[in-house]
């Protein structure tokens, strides 16, 4: 249930911005009209809302349901197509992490953006190098054989 007047507001910068969600409030204020937090500073001080994680939110956790549901259904109905699916995207999910870690520490945040595209192309160049190195793989060991002769 929203509140009576959550629509978002314009940043005044005569007023004061909530460190928690970043809301913009009214100069008198002693609390946030959005969170309820009461960590407001100056707007002009170029205060920035704290950083939220993946599920403070809920579409965070819309996602994460959805992914489990997406989960489930494939274990329902093909669980060798979820254990192919993990393989292919669980070596993704832990590289984006690991290079969104590095750049936290050094200072530069990667946007949601940039991950998705990260993800995604790991997602589809892992398996085609995989089917690409079967398919040398293949051809080599077809080679080295010779023919088969099945008299």
């Amino acid at each position: 249930m929203s509140k009576p007047g959550s629509e978002a507001r314009p940043p005044a910068a005569d007023g004061l911005v909530c460190r928690e969600c970043g809301a913009s409030n009214d100069a008198g204020s002693s609390e946030c009209w959005l969170c309820n937090g009461r960590s407001l500073a100056s707007a002009a001080a170029g205060s920035s809302p704290r950083p939220r994680g993946f599920f403070s939110s809920i579409s965070g956790w819309m996602v994460a349901i959805a992914g489990l549901a997406v989960c489930m259904g494939l274990y329902a109905l093909a669980p060798g197509m979820l254990f192919l699916a993990a393989i292919s995207v669980l070596p993704a999910i832990a590289a984006v992490e690991v290079k969104a870690a590095r750049r936290r520490r050094l200072g530069l945040p990667m946007s949601a953006a940039e991950r998705v595209v990260i993800f995604v192309l790991i997602t589809v160049v892992t398996p085609v190098l995989v089917v690409g190195a079967a398919v040398i793989a293949l051809i080599a060991y077809c080679s080295m054989t010779g023919p088969v002769n099945f008299h």
